[in-house]
């Protein structure tokens, strides 16, 4: 019953999406609109005025919702984190398909930035070799050093708040200077990337390319 309600409470348990769909018989494109579905019902209440600020939490990962009723990119929310570290030398993790915002911030505040492949084992692997002390992924998924390596949506939630809290600044104007990048919020395949990059910059030529 807990599973045709909320399919992604499964995935965070360690299922994989096609496993859900097979031991549920539920598709991944149902689950993809149960978790739409989801957040959509968060920004809209954003919307309405129920908070001033909105943190959705989904599973473990955290949903932030700005005070206008916009989602913040789970790569945004890392960057912030990274501002909200003690002011010491320290290695950060992030995965490859997170913005260049974050390694930018990274370097900015004093720390190193250690890119990762994609997936929790890989960002934890990484983390625990490098002793890390924070790692992060675009799924929403926020690594702490203090919390043995170990995701926590609860750590997150409490380090964003804090940095809500020092600053006594919204949401929306924290996120606004860390957002300078293009985000197609996709990830795309291509048998010849050159061609592909050829062709995307002649479609966006009045647009200055960046690396």
């Amino acid at each position: 019953k807990v599973a045709k309600t909320n399919p992604d409470y499964y995935s965070s348990m360690g299922m994989t999406a096609e496993a859900v769909a097979n031991e549920f018989n539920i598709t991944r494109e149902e689950q993809d609109k149960f978790a739409f579905s989801s957040h959509q019902k968060a920004i809209n209440a954003i919307k309405n005025g129920y908070f001033k600020e909105g943190i959705v939490p989904i599973n473990v990962e955290e949903i932030f919702v700005d005070e206008k009723g916009t989602m913040v990119a789970q790569d945004i929310i890392l960057a912030l984190l990274v501002q909200n570290l003690p002011a010491k030398k320290e290695n950060v993790v992030y995965e490859l398909t997170c913005s260049k915002i974050v390694p930018e911030t990274i370097t900015k505040s004093g720390k190193v930035p250690i890119i990762s492949k994609v997936g929790h084992t890989m960002i934890q692997q990484v983390m625990q070799k490098k002793k890390a002390i924070l790692g992060g992924e675009r799924s929403g998924h926020y690594f702490f050093r203090e919390n043995f390596f170990a995701d926590s949506g609860d750590i997150a939630l409490l380090q964003i708040l804090s940095l809500l809290s020092k600053t006594g600044r919204k949401l929306s104007e924290l996120t606004a200077p860390l957002k300078k990048y293009y985000d197609s919020q996709q990830a795309f395949a291509t048998q010849n990337k050159e061609a592909t990059i050829k062709k995307v910059l002649e479609e966006f030529q009045n647009e200055k390319a960046k690396e």
